[in-house]
């Protein structure tokens, strides 16, 4: 349910309205592999006989592509990025290889086999400014070939599907008077949630009406709600897991990221389709879809004392909250829409028909 899965789905609705003929090969599985398979998307489940990358992997992949005939190839995230272009070049199909995280993520291990292999990629897409920022730190991989395709949303869908799937203040038990930050992504390492638990426990010792919400699914999961237990905050926070985020905007007062480092997070962008005010927590000064005190707050990655100052300007300043939040939603209908994406994903692809 990650954001690389639902610009996935986006995109091929989108190219199908044109009539372009599409299969998805996914290598985990997951609630889009049902939506796919509803537009009439052709699906194939690449995987190992024992793991991931066995020979068996391999074979399975040669034999699918092999079999379809694409024009090119549009892989995304690092395994598909990686496997896809060795296949690709023994096949003689181009391909197209989606970045989604930054390089500085990847690992020795990840970045040596890029070294090798990145050169391979007939077009080399980044969805932020901020990916290719981490590729010129890394002197092997071709930044200077690298196409920035910032993700888009279609703001009037995420608008009507929080509206179709709104979820009342009620149903968790939250009074008008409490005041409520909302997270959606997934509970991985990467998005520091047990940083955002040590901050909030800090929070609700000055204001004990507030609460936190974070929707989402991951291997953290069991630790985040220790976290909790530990922090004696779990009455004040609730995990939702599994489940679509667009009903529980709506229950935000403010949407909160408190991620390390991202690309553009395709959460952020649904938050601020719904008029939300957000702060947005970043290793580096600037942000790929955030201007501090524009359309949103940002915050140093990492940093308690000005996170927790943040947090409270958001909650005590309500003209602050309604300024960013007009804000918020301008940014997407103007930089981030879901047709600016298609079209310029569209021309790469038609350079290959």
């Amino acid at each position: 349910m990650g954001g690389a899965e639902l610009v996935l789905y986006e995109l091929v609705e989108r190219l199908q309205q044109q009539g372009i003929t599409q299969s998805v090969i996914f290598i985990h599985d997951g609630p889009y592999t049902e939506k796919l398979q509803q537009l009439g998307i052709k699906t194939f489940h690449l995987q190992g006989k024992y793991k991931l990358f066995d020979p068996c992997f391999w074979i399975r992949l040669h034999r699918i592509l092999k079999q379809e005939k694409p024009r090119c190839v549009n892989a995304s995230l690092w395994a598909a990025n990686f496997a896809g272009r060795i296949v690709c070049k023994l096949l003689g199909i181009p391909i197209i290889c989606a970045l989604h995280n930054n390089h500085d993520q990847n690992g020795t291990i990840r970045n040596s086999l890029d070294a090798l292999t990145l050169w391979l990629a007939d077009d080399i897409i980044a969805v932020s400014d901020g990916i290719v920022r981490t590729m010129q730190t890394f002197t092997f991989l071709p930044a200077r070939r690298t196409k920035v395709i910032k993700n888009g949303i279609d703001v009037n869908a995420v608008q009507r599907k929080a509206i179709e799937q709104k979820k009342t203040r009620q149903a968790f038990g939250f009074t008008q008077e409490q005041f409520v930050f909302g997270s959606v992504g997934r509970f991985v390492e990467l998005k520091n949630y047990l940083f955002l638990l040590t901050v909030f426990a800090q929070l609700q010792q000055k204001y004990p009406h507030v609460r936190l919400v974070l929707v989402g699914s991951g291997t953290e999961e069991s630790n985040l709600r220790k976290q909790a237990l530990d922090l004696n905050i779990q009455d004040s926070v609730h995990f939702v897991v599994g489940q679509q985020a667009y009903g529980y905007y709506h229950l935000f007062d403010c949407f909160i990221q408190s991620s390390i480092k991202e690309g553009i997070s395709m959460a952020l962008l649904e938050a601020m389709s719904n008029g939300l005010p957000c702060i947005v927590t970043n290793h580096e000064p600037m942000h790929d879809v955030i201007e501090d005190q524009k359309n949103g707050l940002l915050v140093p990655a990492n940093n308690q004392e000005l996170l927790l100052e943040a947090m409270i300007k958001m909650m005590t300043n309500s003209q602050l909250r309604s300024g960013l939040a007009k804000e918020s939603v301008k940014s997407m209908q103007q930089k981030f829409s879901i047709d600016g994406m298609v079209d310029h994903y569209t021309g790469i692809f038609t350079r290959y028909f």
